[in-house]
């Protein structure tokens, strides 16, 4: 079991929170449980616990068929690997079998082909998006004039959330109607002036004329042919935009060189 200690950024308060003692992904817990619902507890758990789930915090693994040995130690072996056959077609020349072995092989080279290329494009969109992200937030400052020694849109934290909220939502509408929804969506007008919420912070741009339209539009062009490969996209998008955090303020400017 390994632990560290976390302390999330507060926008509003313009600081950081309490420091927290956290687990870290790959600590493995063991507990034995006496006249409980095996069911009821496994789906509860399935849905996360603790606080700060719209940081990454809470997700578990039940029962992980790694440690779901008679030894209660995990093995390390290499799963055992089928050998191609030949088609049982009667009496078989070497000649069929080497037919299907290289037409096997070329199979998975063309799906590990394809495969690279649609990360190589998702990885070329979301470098794209991000460097136009800070573009984008950049001209809000100079829109807004907003001083650069104070932060400037959503930050790592509110990043987080939106790509909890995609992770689990179950389609893109469900996606849209958690994030935009007049009354409860995430990305909701604030009821103060735009100036104090940070997803609505104007840029000066009539086509995205704030971050939450940017995302909104994220969320109908994301690659992919379907919502799970498209979730999978935004999900990193939102992780990459909250690594770059484009809305951090600006380095103190001058000061004498060391």
């Amino acid at each position: 079991m390994r632990h560290r200690s976390h302390a999330a950024y507060n926008r509003h308060r313009q600081c950081h929170g309490l420091e927290r003692q956290c687990l870290e992904a790959g600590s493995v817990l063991t507990y034995r449980l006496r006249g409980a619902d095996d069911v009821v507890l496994r789906a509860r758990l399935q849905q996360g616990i603790g606080t700060a789930p719209e940081l990454g915090f809470g997700r578990i693994w039940v029962d992980p068929p790694l440690l779901a040995l008679a030894t209660g130690k995990p093995r390390f072996e290499p799963l055992p690997v089928q050998p191609l056959v030949a088609p049982d077609v009667g009496p078989a020349s070497p000649e069929p079998l080497a037919r299907s072995r290289n037409q096997a092989l070329v199979g998975w080279a063309q799906a590990t082909a394809s495969a690279a290329i649609r990360l190589t494009q998702r990885a070329t969109w979301i470098e794209a998006e991000v460097t136009a992200l800070a573009q984008l937030l950049e001209r809000s400052r100079r829109f807004m004039g907003a001083d650069d020694a104070l932060p400037h849109g959503p930050g790592r934290s509110q990043w987080g959330q939106v790509g909890q909220v995609v992770r689990d939502a179950q389609s893109r509408a469900k996606a849209q109607a958690r994030l935009f929804d007049v009354a409860q969506g995430v990305l909701r007008p604030a009821e103060q002036p735009a100036a104090a919420s940070p997803w609505h912070v104007e840029t000066g741009d009539a086509e995205v004329p704030t971050p939450a339209h940017w995302w909104r539009a994220r969320l109908d062009d994301a690659p992919g042919a379907d919502w799970p490969a498209q979730q999978q996209a935004l999900c990193m998008l939102a992780a990459a935009v909250r690594e770059a955090d484009p809305a951090r303020p600006h380095a103190a400017q001058g000061g004498a060189a060391v």
